[in-house]
């Protein structure tokens, strides 16, 4: 498989699967204010390991990276609605109870994912229409050590695209994520349960252009 590498960030606006409604697409309504999400990688290609036929020696070498946590950014804004009572003041969202889902896209899902250390922050954004921005590891080193450890092959031959067997038969595994979270209104107490698409992820073998190291 080639290496993809995103030489830039694809803002994916995301609507918010929670209860309720109103505003634009990828909003949510509270009393006095709507929030909206994005996100900066709607895919992510993890890589576990890398390798090079190494020109001078003729010889495949295989390359780990090490401690290479897959990072996402979820940015939130909280903008005022309009026409608010002049006695209204619009409020802040405070965000809570984070936690990061995965499904498989083939199968269920590997046990090599309680490697990942779920989010503890908590956090207030204010209504200003200004984005408050949060990176989450998505893909830690846990992870990636454990995949490589059950179901990493040699390479018979380099380049190749075959690095990993996993159950699927498949040399990369997909999985696509979720964020859920509590968004509370501040000023009225009203609070929502909400999930948003947290984007795909494959992990696996990505080979480079074939070099001397």
């Amino acid at each position: 498989m080639k290496n993809l590498k995103l030489g830039f960030l694809a803002t994916l606006s995301l609507a918010l699967l929670s209860c309720g409604g109103g505003g634009a697409p990828g909003t949510q309504d509270f009393g006095t204010v709507y929030i909206t999400t994005s996100i900066s990688k709607p895919k992510i290609d993890a890589d576990i390991v890398n390798y090079v036929l190494n020109t001078t020696t003729n010889q495949c070498e295989l390359y780990i990276p090490m401690d290479t946590n897959e990072q996402q950014t979820v940015s939130f804004t909280v903008s005022p609605k309009p026409n608010l009572p002049q006695n209204v003041q619009p409020s802040s969202v405070v965000i809570s109870d984070l936690r990061i889902s995965y499904t498989p896209a083939i199968g269920t899902l590997d046990s090599c994912f309680n490697n990942i250390a779920q989010p503890t922050t908590i956090f207030s954004v204010p209504p200003n229409n200004n984005s408050y921005s949060l990176n989450l590891s998505v893909i830690n080193q846990g992870v990636k050590d454990c995949l490589l450890n059950k179901y990493g092959i040699l390479p018979s031959q380099c380049p190749s695209s075959v690095m990993f067997s996993f159950p699927s038969g498949s040399s990369t595994y997909i999985v696509y994520a979720t964020l859920s979270f509590k968004a509370t209104e501040a000023n009225t107490g009203i609070s929502k349960n909400m999930t948003i698409n947290l984007g795909t992820y494959e992990l696996g073998d990505f080979t480079t252009s074939t070099t001397n190291p």
